[in-house]
């Protein structure tokens, strides 16, 4: 099990002492994932294989948003992932490309953040189903275009992507579907991040399980942190993550990142650390 660097929060800490710390705690290494950020000036991993995974779009301490993939160049991002010696690659879904569907889905989503459970039938969402999805199936081509060149330039590369919590995201279950029938020829991966999914759930979306069953073969890995009521990266068993469906699916030889805030204590990381150990066993 890795720890997601987020825990280092705005900590100058030079990468190699991150991996170092976390080690410190009984953990393997590092995920470089969002909400975290690389140091400046940071071009070494330090220990070999150090980072296990790097989320698309982290950049460094200071910046304000995070760059999609249709922003970022395949020449830069593999010569971050060599610099990271890393072989695994987390891409996030990104948005539907329309700025008012954009929007919109935000709306929803800080809804949810200030507590709101929305349900299916909510008419913010119905409204945003009827709208034409034409853009949106474009950027999905896209999307698997800029995969299959990805994966084309560095064939021995895991990569894995994931969709979005808001209901602007990009993939959906059935984009998903459509995506993996695309990109057949390359092993494309999916990664479960269980704050996410129960956003998406709380937004009046799919829930987790649905995503698990559908496409559990492809699960390459999964950022473990509980939610509840709007509040993300916490320890398990503070929210309403369901530890033990996730447990049924997520192979044992997956990339687990566990990723707890950095208001929390190392004594809560190491508690977190063996709670998440014995539900989801290796």
């Amino acid at each position: 099990m890795e720890l997601a660097n987020l825990y280092f929060g705005q900590r100058k800490s030079p990468l190699e002492q991150q991996i170092h710390q976390a080690r410190e705690f009984g953990l393997d290494g590092l995920g470089v994932l969002e909400g975290g950020a690389l140091p400046l000036g940071e071009n070494q991993a330090g220990p070999s294989g150090g980072v296990r995974v790097w989320s698309l779009g982290v950049g460094e301490e200071g910046e304000d948003c995070r760059r999609e993939w249709h922003n970022l160049s395949i020449p830069g991002i593999l010569s971050q992932l060599k610099s990271l010696g890393c072989s695994q690659l987390l891409v996030p879904c990104g948005f539907d490309p329309r700025q008012e569907v954009r929007e919109r889905g935000q709306k929803i989503l800080d809804r949810v953040f200030h507590g709101e459970k929305v349900v299916a039938e909510d008419e913010a969402l119905e409204e945003m189903r009827c709208m034409p999805a034409g853009l949106a199936e474009q950027q999905l081509e896209r999307f698997a275009a800029f995969l299959y060149d990805l994966q084309q330039a560095a064939p021995g590369l895991t990569i894995a992507v994931r969709p979005e919590a808001t209901a602007a995201s990009l993939l959906t279950l059935d984009r998903m579907e459509q995506l993996l029938q695309a990109l057949s020829k390359i092993p494309l991966r999916l990664w479960h991040d269980t704050g996410v999914h129960a956003l998406r759930q709380d937004g009046g979306l799919d829930n987790p399980g649905a995503w698990l069953d559908r496409f559990a073969k492809y699960l390459s890995g999964s950022t473990l942190h509980d939610y509840a009521q709007g509040a993300l990266y916490s320890p398990p068993g503070l929210g309403g993550v369901d530890w033990s469906l996730l447990g049924e699916y997520l192979p044992r030889t997956s990339c687990r990142v566990l990723a707890v805030a950095p208001s929390y204590s190392s004594e809560v990381l190491l508690e977190a650390r063996t709670i998440l150990e014995a539900r989801l066993p290796t």
